[in-house]
Parts: structure tokens; C-alpha cells; sequence
């Protein structure tokens, strides 16, 4: 039997809010009517067509190596080891980064020619450097690009296969085939994964507009950063990849940092620190936490120790979980955060599944666009990097010119 499908279920949850709160929703309001929804709200992904694409050619391989920029291969690692251990399959991936080359030498040493296969995975700015750092590794190469660029034109020269990736929204690639063809070869369910992200933008809207609100009152409020203050090591490397995204939303008029801590290495750094005080007024707080006490491990002490007046103030532990052990440190850690009077907004989470990561990007998609946007900012178009990347052409012109004279 076919499970039924439940529409509009938040697998998130804000349970609480600043007293300021309340104050931004009217503002809320006032936002909608002259800002249109971020991008990806009504967008649609072939499934299907990715997974023909998956078993025309890249089941084929034993091998599979993706290259990317930075970001990209960061948020797929991160959900490669999240899902990866829970489907068994005989292909093994790995993951370069256009800033690795150390690792891209060492696997075109160690892989077979004829069982590996490099998947190119390019933004429409990104597509010469990435193409051009294809030619260094002699494996099959399947590009994935725009269909106006010069990806679609190169695998078309050497009949190369060739996926297109849609025009449009450099910056919030994250509910494309880039995301999508990678996570189908893992064996994630992308129906899971979808249905997420058409949920999230309509539940968190409003959430994502007040933070906005109250981040472009940063003077008035004195906060100089946003921290996240994550329970689950999955979901910290997931809100670090979008740090830079968050910054650079809110670079406009004036600038806020971000950064993300786990609960124990904040509370160590900050516990005896003098300026923790300043830092808990000058800092708005964002915790995310599982919602509820999982059983997890079970703690097994060896008997003898049980005697031992050191830990005789543990004895509590024989009749608790690692789970419960860790809502006991968040619940102590919003204990020091209330006690500090620090501003915080706590996220629940239900799980750490394809579904609700989905409701957390939408809700990411959503904050940095309605900051930029309060900031005067435009991140719906193609970063300045061209210009960059034309500087750099100038000075391998001037290189090859040189040698020549020379010779």
C-alpha cells in the first residue's frame, strides 16, 4: 500500500521567539506587497528524467567523481554522509572541489580509466573554469551546465553526454539537478526531498521575513552577529554552508557576521570568557535542537567504577540514554542564554530527514533573499565574477606572449 503523503507538515517547529516578536508581523504584511516570493516557489524538477539519465550513463561506472566549486561539493558531502550508510550499492563516489587539485591527482592515479566517470557540476559563471580543470583527468566526463553556455556547446563539439542545468539564480542552486542527479545516484529519495522544499516556502515565510525585519534594526538592537547554536552535526555543516550566503545578504547598508557553534565548544569558550556579557546582548542567538529526547546509546559503565567516589555523582547515567543526556545539555545551555538575557530563537527539528532538510533550505532560501532585498541587494542574478575571471585571462595572455618572445 502506497503511503499516504501528508501535505503542509512542518518538520520544524519555532517554539520560541523574542518579545520583539510580535511587533515585525505587521511588517510581515508589508513585505509581501512589494516583494515577489523568492525564487524555486513554483519551480518543478524532472525526477523522472534524472532518473533515465542515472541509468543511461552513470550506472554504468563503478567510480563516480563529482567536481564543483567549494559550496556545491561541501552541502553534498554533508548529505552523502547523512544518507549515504543506509543504502548499500556497488558504485563508490567522491567529492573535488575546483580548490583541491592535491586530490583530484591522487585519484586519477588510483582509479581505472575504463570504471570512472567525472561529473562536472557548473553554475553558468563557473562553466569555463570548471571545464577547463576537466581536461586535466582522463576519465569519461559528463557535464552538467547551462544549455546557452559553453558546457552544452563543448559536449556537443565532442559528443559528450551532457545534462542541462537551469538558466537563472546563481546563488540558490540548491533545488536543481546540481543537487538533485548526486543525491539520486546516493540513493536518496528525492520525492522526500522535493516535497520538502514546496512545503517550506509557504510555512516559513513569515519566519524568515520577521528575522529579516529584525536584522535590519541591527543598530537599533546593538547585535553585531548571528549565531547558530546546533545540537546535530548533519544540520551544523548544513547551516555552515550557507554562512557565506547569509553574509553576504546582509552586506548592504551595514553588515552583520555569522557563525555556527556546537552547544559544548560555545558554552567551553564562553563560560569564563569576560566578555561573554557584551557578547550576549551584542548577539542574537539561533538554537537549533531536536524537539524531543531520543533513547539513542545506552550508557554501559563498568561496575567497578560504580564504587568510585568520582563517579558516584553519575549514577544517574544508568538510567539514561546519550539522547537524553543531550537534551539535558541543551536544555541547560537556553538556561544560560535566559539567565544572560541573550536574544535567541530556538528551531525545533522532528528529524534529520530528506523532508525537513528540504524545510530548512526553503526557510534559508527565503531569510536571504528577503535581507538582501531590505539591504537594496540583488542576488536573483550572476555574481560579479566575470570580471575576475577575465582578469585572469588577461594575465595567462600575457604568460604565453612572454614564452613566446623568449623562444
Amino acid at each position: 500500500m502506497e503511503r499516504k503523503k501528508k501535505r503542509n507538515a512542518a518538520r520544524i517547529k519555532f517554539v520560541q521567539v523574542l518579545p520583539s516578536w510580535e511587533e515585525h508581523v505587521r511588517g510581515v504584511e508589508v513585505l509581501k506587497q512589494h516583494f515577489p516570493p523568492p525564487p524555486f516557489w513554483d519551480g518543478t524538477v524532472d525526477l523522472a528524467q534524472i532518473s533515465s539519465f542515472y541509468r543511461a550513463v552513470l550506472r554504468l561506472f563503478k567510480n563516480i567523481v563529482f567536481l564543483g566549486t567549494g559550496e556545491v561539493i561541501l552541502v553534498l558531502q554533508n548529505l552523502f554522509r547523512e544518507y549515504s550508510p543506509g543504502f548499500g550499492g556497488d558504485q563508490a563516489f567522491y567529492f573535488c572541489s575546483d580548490f583541491d587539485m592535491a586530490l583530484l591527482e591522487r585519484l586519477v592515479k588510483v582509479f581505472p580509466l575504463e570504471e570512472t566517470v567525472g561529473v562536472i557540476l557548473a553554475r553558468r559563471v563557473e562553466e569555463f573554469k570548471l571545464l577547463t580543470l576537466s581536461f586535466a583527468f582522463p576519465w569519461k566526463k559528463v557535464l552538467l551546465g547551462s544549455t546557452h553556455g559553453i558546457m552544452a556547446e563543448v559536449a556537443r563539439e565532442l559528443f559528450l553526454p551532457f545534462y542541462p542545468v537551469e538558466d537563472g539564480y546563481h546563488y540558490f542552486w540548491h533545488r536543481s539537478v546540481l543537487l538533485y542527479l548526486p543525491l539520486f545516484c546516493f540513493g536518496v529519495p528525492l520525492e522526500d526531498l522535493d516535497r520538502g522544499f514546496q512545503e517550506g516556502y509557504p510555512l516559513f515565510q513569515k519566519e524568515a521575513m520577521i528575522l529579516s525585519l529584525l536584522l535590519a534594526r541591527e543598530k537599533e538592537k546593538g547585535w553585531k552577529e548571528v549565531c547558530f547554536l546546533v545540537d546535530n552535526q548533519f544540520l551544523f555543516s548544513l547551516f555552515q554552508s550557507f554562512l557565506p550566503l547569509l553574509e553576504k545578504s546582509c552586506q548592504g547598508v551595514t553588515g552583520v557576521d555569522f557563525g555556527v557553534r556546537d552547544l559544548f565548544s560555545f558554552w567551553d569558550t564562553h563560560r569564563d570568557s569576560p566578555s561573554w556579557r557584551e557578547k550576549a546582548t551584542s548577539t542574537l542567538f539561533v538554537v537549533i535542537r531536536s524537539g524531543e529526547a531520543k533513547q539513542g546509546l545506552l550508557f554501559q559503565r563498568p561496575h567497578f567504577l560504580q564504587r568510585k567516589l568520582f563517579f558516584e555523582e553519575w549514577n544517574l547515567l544508568d538510567r539514561a540514554s546519550f539522547g537524553q543526556f543531550h537534551h539535558a545539555e541543551c536544555l541547560a545551555l537556553l538556561s544560560v542564554l535566559r539567565e544572560a538575557e541573550a536574544s535567541f530563537v530556538e528551531i525545533q527539528y522532528l528529524d534529520t530527514g530528506p523532508e525537513t532538510v528540504g524545510q530548512i533550505v526553503a526557510f534559508l532560501h527565503q531569510w536571504v533573499c528577503y535581507n538582501a532585498w531590505l539591504r537594496g541587494l540583488d542576488l536573483l542574478g550572476d555574481p560579479p565574477v566575470l570580471g575576475f575571471e577575465s582578469l585572469v585571462r588577461s594575465f595567462l595572455k600575457r604568460k604565453n606572449q612572454s614564452m613566446e618572445v623568449r623562444k
